[in-house]
């Protein structure tokens, strides 16, 4: 093992010597020290600016197949061809508790969110649970009665779920070891299970060719098995949550209705396995890359393949359509992307060569430009003549993504490397150093003068370059966990930070110094923006909330805005109460939500209060249980409708004129009595059908407001003696 200045090619230092072949090394997240391990049976950890080996050897019996820091970077976790995972003192190379063993082989273990426990298992049908401080173990050990192959722990932490080769998908208790629901059977080896985003629903395929779906709550499974003639190798869910694609050893795809598991259509076949499929935007066709060295392309209603075999000379890695949907997107393991005509599936111009296997591609904005990037570098494409656009952009490790400056005359990158890392898209040369992180890099933006650079990263900080020379502005801007998202205020002084941390953050893009306290939510922020005039922030959670927060002050601004969540009876595709977003309203005084929990709601920007009733969609029936969620929602631009969306497979529209009205203003009960109450007095009974209000109707509807109104019958009810306005009010949001 070797370290090299990537700068002038010189090596630094002595190689890292182990006595058998390396497997593999990782730095230490501040860059100070390397972690390898080795077939000579060893990890060792060694002075990244030296090479001189640090402390004594990490010793197994038998070949080392992998290591990792814990987050704190104090510990140290190995794994071994002999069948024990081992955790040790960074600092002191000491053994810390005893050989955790799991018989010939053990999956690499996981940690807990917090690091503060990890699991361990393998070939001897054991799960367990360990202490990282003290290497103990914690509660029972959890037992299958065959080599368990995986396991992970739900998103509250609070439970583990398993699967094995004997046949079950298992859920325990971490607290006690308890199997909390009876085992999930398959009728052989189990070689792969999830949670549904919302924990409520597991997911798991098996050797015995099928998918299952159960109730994580009472284990019960939820429809028929989903069969296919082999191994099962995955699965996944459509957009809308109605439909499960498949792909099987079988070498097809198969498309299943997910209420009750009828196949829909015929299998969609390849001559080999098939590694991965996706709808189009539009859901009606399928896209599908197998090791036959094919992307085909199905009628998602019938089944049918839509032209020829999009042909590479080894199996596909992914592909994608382009924005219009006319052309096709592929890249493989024979190190090349393709584009392809959608309609007739001819290859348009030459393939776009990488001297590795292509991990990742994209167009650019335009279309006329193509980005791709391998395990050597990341290259950019002429879409139209297949002409690579100056040298490799390359980084040591897979790229994440890629965006192009407003001008499109420079490229800024990411990647798994910890860097971002800008570049001449005309020369493909490299401009200025790498902008570094500790761990990955999950986003970038330049910002609007083009002069700075914002990244965001797993390492749980946001960072500020100068996008000419490359240096960091300032400190780094730190939460505690993974950095979501990252933006610049209007004037560009301000960066405003979201995280799994439960925060969002606000930053002085000068100095880097927190402008106030951490906006605070009980659970993983999804998003943020400013509003127009930048003096508030708008937030949003999977806490069930939104909340508006003054942006000077960083106090939140009236209550928390709330969605119900209904956790007992209702499976949402991720989180039972989660708010997938958040809009202003164009004058800033109403702010719209939409969350798992099927609604959409008006806000009071001002005050926080709910304006009307939530704008409601079905349920969906999937199984015993129902899909609930509203994917999105929007203005129209008269501000006077809101247009929602949701799985329950309808769009709608929402008449909210009212709600949007001033009702202080000199006209407004006026334009009430006119418009919405259609000048009408009071009936004992509606005898005009353009009438709105009855008293009957007020009585099925609120019987207190009826006492108020009754004695009024034949009365213009917008004439004296004065009308209780915040009851017709009320009124109007029943109707709205």
């Amino acid at each position: 093992m070797r370290l090299w200045d990537a700068a002038t090619g010189v090596q630094i230092g002595s190689a890292l010597k182990h006595d058998g072949r390396v497997r593999g090394a990782v730095f230490s997240a501040d860059q100070r020290r390397i972690l390898t391990w080795s077939d000579d049976r060893t990890a060792r950890l060694w002075d990244a600016a030296t090479g001189v080996q640090i402390g004594p050897a990490f010793k197994h019996d038998r070949e080392v197949n992998g290591a990792v820091f814990s987050d704190d970077q104090r510990r140290i976790l190995t794994w071994s061809e002999d069948g024990t995972a081992r955790l040790w003192d960074a600092a002191k190379g000491v053994q810390i508790g005893s050989a955790h063993t799991h018989g010939r082989a053990v999956f690499p273990p996981v940690f807990s969110d917090d690091q503060s426990r990890f699991l361990t298992g393998g070939d001897d049908g054991t799960v367990r649970v360990w202490d990282t401080a003290t290497g103990a173990q914690i509660g029972r050990t959890l037992t299958h009665d065959r080599s368990v192959y995986d396991a992970v722990f739900s998103a509250d932490q609070r439970s583990i779920l398993t699967w094995s080769e004997d046949g079950t998908a298992r859920l325990w208790d971490v607290a006690s070891g308890a199997q909390i629901v009876p085992p999930l059977k398959h009728d052989k080896g189990v070689h792969g299970a999830v949670f549904s985003a919302d924990q409520h629903i597991i997911l798991t395929w098996s050797d015995d060719d099928t998918v299952r779906l159960w109730d994580a709550a009472s284990g019960v499974q939820i429809g028929s098995a989903l069969k296919h003639d082999e191994r099962v190798r995955s699965a996944v869910f459509s957009a809308d949550q109605q439909r499960i694609l498949t792909f099987s050893g079988d070498d097809t795809v198969r498309v299943w209705h997910t209420p009750n598991g009828t196949q829909i259509g015929p299998s969609l076949k390849h001559d080999w396995e098939v590694d991965g499929a996706v709808f189009s935007t539009d859901q009606q066709r399928i896209l599908s890359w197998s090791k036959d060295g094919t992307a085909r392309l199905w009628d998602a209603a019938t089944g049918v393949q839509i032209g020829p075999p999009l042909k590479h000379d080894k199996a596909v890695n992914g592909a994608v359509f382009s924005t219009d949907q006319y052309r096709i997107l592929t890249w493989g393991q024979d190190g090349t992307a393709r584009l392809w005509e959608a309609t007739t599936g001819a290859q348009i111009g030459p393939a776009l060569r990488h001297d590795e296997v292509v991990n990742g591609a994209v167009f650019s904005v335009d279309q006329h430009r193509i980005l791709t990037w391998s395990g050597d570098s990341a290259r950019l494409w002429d879409a139209a003549t297949g002409v690579q656009i100056g040298s490799a952009l390359k980084h040591d490790k897979a790229v994440s993504g890629a965006v192009f400056s407003a001008d499109q005359r420079r490229i800024l990158t990411w990647s798994d490397d910890r860097t971002a890392r800008l570049w001449d898209a005309a020369t493909g040369v490299q401009i200025g150093p790498a902008l570094k992180h500790y761990r990955e890099v999950n986003g970038a933006v330049f910002s609007a003068d083009q002069r700075r650079i914002l990244t965001w990263s797993e390492d749980s900080t946001a960072r500020l370059w100068d996008s000419a020379t490359g240096a960091q502005f300032g400190p780094a801007l730190k939460h505690s966990r993974s950095v979501n998202g990252a933006v610049f205020s209007a004037d560009q002084r301000r960066i405003l930070t979201w995280s799994e941390d439960s925060t969002a953050r606000l930053w002085d893009s000068a100095t880097g110094a927190q402008f106030g306290p951490a906006l605070k939510h009980d659970r993983e922020v999804n998003g943020a923006v400013f509003s127009t005039d930048q003096q508030r922030i708008l937030t949003w959670s999977k806490d069930g909330t939104a909340r508006m927060w003054d942006a000077t002050t960083g106090a939140q601004i009236g209550p928390a805005l709330k969605h119900d969540g209904e956790v007992s009876a209702y499976w949402a595709p991720q989180d039972h109460k989660e708010v997938n977003g958040a809009v202003f309203s164009a004058d800033q005084r109403r702010v719209l939500t939409w969350s798992h929990d099927s609604t959409a709601r008006l806000w009071d920007a001002a005050t926080g209060a709910q304006i009307g009733p939530a704008m409601r969609h079905d349920r969906r029936a999937v199984g015993s249980l129902f899909l609930i969620n509203v994917n999105g929602a929007v203005f129209s631009a008269d501000q006077h409708r809101v247009l929602t969306w949701s799985v329950d497979g309808t769009a709608r529209q929402w008449d909210i004129e009212w709600a949007m009205r001033n009702p202080t203003a000199p006209e407004f009960i006026g334009d009430l009595c006119r418009k919405k109450l259609a000048g009408a007095s009071l009936q004992s009974e509606p005898i005009d059908p353009n009438r709105r209000v009855g008293v009957r109707h007020i009585d099925a509807v609120d019987i207190a407001a009826a006492p108020i109104l009754r004695g009024r019958e034949g009365q213009d009810v917008c004439a004296p003696p004065p009308t209780k306005w915040a009851l017709l009010l009320y009124l109007v949001g029943m109707a709205m």
